[in-house]
């Protein structure tokens, strides 16, 4: 009973309510994309129930994230050849890519199972999530021109379009694809705010809402995106002088077949949590010294 008594006296529950923002970012060796990754930002909010004992740290809850990245791709030229004009001149008609992104919007659901500890008022926590994407939008764009190399000519022809040859063409296309299920390794430490009791010696602070803020970090293990095959633009094969553009299209880059190596997402940040604890457990009336005292 004693050793029970001195246990309850230790042990805390909360409820748990966060917010978090930082960068995110899909990482992976894609070829033609700017330093191999995505940049963008992301947060999510969540509620979850946090144990406390002994300046040991448990938490589990459940939250929506939702993150935008995206891939800046490298220009890109593709050339089609020996072509013939509606005068009957042969020449090359030559595409410029420029400025392309793939911009990927994930909402995801998130479960954490999270260990650490306490110590006065610095914290910490490691674990993982389970991270099951729930909706992927994704956002393609880039800027088309377009010129006639004729080999009788020095200059190329550019800037005509009502001979095909056109500048600044934008090409949009929006869509939606599938991200796996994905468990992330996940760490967190920081700060906890307010007033702090150290007079029992278990640091229980006074008042029954708590504050912490820390930097995290989730990291996901393994291959977030589905392979595929696809073309990362669809150009058109002959030259047509009536229209150039009416069959272009593009395809976000991890549903290519330059996205062949394993895609990891990674979100940095700051975490925002409130805590509310729990009613403890009323004391018993009879145990008192002298009731101790009998039945040992």
């Amino acid at each position: 009973m004693v050793v029970g008594m001195s246990l309850s006296a230790q042990v805390k529950n909360y409820i748990t309510l966060w917010g978090d923002l930082g960068e995110a970012s899909l990482l992976s060796d894609i070829s033609n994309v700017q330093n191999g990754a995505s940049l963008g930002v992301g947060g999510g909010i969540g509620v979850g129930y946090e144990l406390y004992a002994n300046r040991f740290l448990l938490d589990v809850g459940v939250g929506i994230n939702v993150s935008h990245s995206a891939f800046s791709l490298n220009p890109y030229a593709s050339t089609l050849p020996d072509q013939t004009d509606s005068e009957g001149d042969r020449f090359n008609y030559i595409f410029t890519l420029n400025d392309r992104q793939d911009a990927y919007t994930n909402t995801s659901l998130q479960i954490p199972l999270l260990l650490g500890a306490q110590l006065n008022r610095f914290y910490f926590l490691v674990g993982v999530k389970l991270d099951a994407s729930l909706l992927v939008n994704t956002r393609v764009s880039t800027v088309i021109s377009s010129e006639g190399e004729y080999p009788m000519f020095i200059d190329p022809f550019t800037g005509m379009p009502e001979h095909m040859f056109f500048n600044d063409y934008v090409l949009e296309q929006k869509g939606k694809v599938d991200f796996k299920t994905n468990v992330m390794a996940s760490a967190e430490i920081g700060w906890r705010l307010g007033h702090i009791d150290n007079s029992t010696g278990f640091d229980v602070p006074k008042p029954k809402t708590l504050y912490r803020i820390g930097l995290f970090a989730d990291y996901g293990i393994f291959d977030v995106h589905y392979r595929s095959n696809k073309p990362a633009v669809v150009l058109p094969e002959t030259f047509n002088a009536e229209n150039m553009t009416s069959d272009m299209a593009v395809n976000d880059i991890l549903s290519t077949s330059q996205a062949q190596k394993i895609v990891n997402n990674l979100l940095v940040g700051v975490k925002f949590t409130v805590l509310f604890q729990l009613p403890e457990p009323k004391k018993c009336v009879f145990c008192n010294d002298d009731y101790t005292y009998l039945y040992r």
